[in-house]
């Protein structure tokens, strides 16, 4: 714990050197080598902390930001180039560009559900932007908040990533030039309640319910499978899994047992004896999961086992849209709700009763479907015949709207996100347009007029 944060983190940064090219490839290299050097306790960090097996870890957390590193890495040098932009009228002759800008000190509040994989990803684009950081580290998750440390402090100064447990909003009683908050929409307001006093740039990587929606000409066989695989990651403890299910009436039945297959298939006939299938990070979580329980009838699952945290993959149908405790928040759990729907309009509707949600999946084969929900819905992301899978993609952003959040991370995107874009505008000193100043006689305002149409 140190007191004294961000201080040191400031004056380096004051100091000029992590805006060089060099400075930051040779910090993305030291972190490559210390998250390589430190795999296998990644792995029984994440193991120990949500039960994650080794495959699933691999999968969805360390490859993805080796990948992460690589990218940057090979892209860092584009993505500092000054981008030139052309200029209107007025300001020729001359030339206009932008610089991406670090911010200098930022803040990455991280969370618990994909520790390892959200917290440094948001690093690497901040350490490649050329900022300084301090990392919070997330309770919930204590031995892979651990391994975090250990990395960071093998790889990098303590004043260019300091990492801390102190609670965010502790912390933001101190200035910071960016903040970046992965979390719940109840945590998010709070950070912004914080981050107002000072009007300092925040990027909001939040939750939502988001809904998957199986229109009657799907591969229902395919779409099950998908959808079981991207609900029941992580016990559903993902930002991105379905949240509820809206499913044409004439394929519920048989979309729901082939789901029901699935997750047979995927997790056997007593999926608390898995080794791949997860279990819920707090005592306080799972309470909150078993109480929407009660809601419906159940379909599959239901089953629940208090000493290890362990509630069963579980669909349940003949909930009230509109009522149940279920449908009033983000069930971040093992939990999904189907509904059953006639036309295209009434799903529009319903996902027009809730906020914005992170994201939609459709599974259609209907390029008309497609363009109809891609016209008539808001969400962070839109994904076709598939779910979850956008979440690591590097050359796409990844971010919410409205309640889901705010601002972009992934690949570029998050190199902008913790970047400010300057504009530069370079004037010839020895030309001028003589119309531009007074007195205005009749030869300018013609001028001014003929510019103005």
């Amino acid at each position: 714990m140190n007191n004294a944060l961000p201080q040191p983190q400031r004056e380096r940064f004051a100091s000029g050197v992590t805006r060089s090219t060099a400075y930051r490839l040779r910090q993305l290299r030291a972190l490559r080598k210390a998250i390589v050097d430190n795999r296998q306790k990644i792995l029984t960090a994440l193991n120990s902390d949500l039960r994650k097996c080794e495959c699933e870890a691999l999968l969805s957390e360390y490859r993805p930001v080796l990948s992460s590193i690589r990218f940057m890495m090979r892209r860092l040098y584009s993505f500092m180039r000054p981008q030139r932009t052309s200029l209107s009228f007025f300001n020729r002759p001359g030339s206009g560009y932008t610089i991406a800008e670090p911010y200098g000190t930022v803040l990455i509040s991280s969370t618990w559900n994909f520790p390892f994989l959200l917290t440094m990803d948001a690093l690497i684009a901040a350490i490649a932007a050329g900022n300084t950081v301090v990392i919070k580290l997330s309770e919930n998750s204590p031995l892979t908040s651990e391994v975090i440390q250990t990395i960071v402090r093998a790889a990098l100064p303590e004043d260019v990533a300091a990492v801390t447990w102190l609670d965010t909003e502790e912390l933001l009683n101190q200035r910071y030039d960016m903040v970046y908050f992965i979390g719940s929409p109840e945590g998010g307001r709070r950070i912004l309640a914080k981050t107002a006093q000072f009007l300092t740039p925040t990027v909001l990587e939040l939750g939502g319910k988001n809904p998957a929606i199986v229109t009657e000409d799907a591969d229902l066989y395919r779409a099950a499978r998908r959808l079981v695989w991207g609900k029941f990651l992580n016990a559903g403890q993902t930002c991105t899994a379905p949240d509820y299910l809206l499913a044409h009436r004439s394929v519920v039945a048989e979309l729901t047992r082939h789901m029901r297959n699935a997750i047979r298939e995927f997790y056997g006939d007593n999926p608390q004896e898995s080794d791949h299938f997860g279990r819920i990070i707090t005592p306080a979580h799972y309470g909150r999961l078993c109480k929407l329980l009660t809601d419906g009838r159940l379909l599959a699952g239901g089953e629940k086992e208090p000493e290890e945290r362990y509630i069963a993959p579980t669909i349940l149908d003949s909930v009230d849209f509109d009522t149940s405790a279920v449908m009033q928040q983000e069930i971040f759990g093992p939990i999904l709700p189907v509904f059953c729907f006639d036309t295209l309009d009434e799903v529009v509707q319903k996902i027009q009763k809730l906020p914005k949600p992170l994201a939609i999946y459709l599974f259609s084969e209907k390029r008309k479907i497609k363009k109809y929900f891609e016209r008539t819905t808001s969400s962070g992301s839109f994904v076709v015949n598939d779910c979850v899978v956008q979440t690591p993609e590097l050359h796409l952003p990844f971010g919410g709207v409205g309640d889901s959040g705010f601002g972009c991370c992934h690949g570029k995107y998050g190199f902008e996100a913790f970047s400010h874009r300057k504009s530069v505008l370079s004037k010839n000193p020895f030309f001028d347009w003589p119309f531009r100043y007074p007195p205005y006689g009749l030869w300018k305002t013609k001028i001014i007029r003929f510019l103005s149409k």
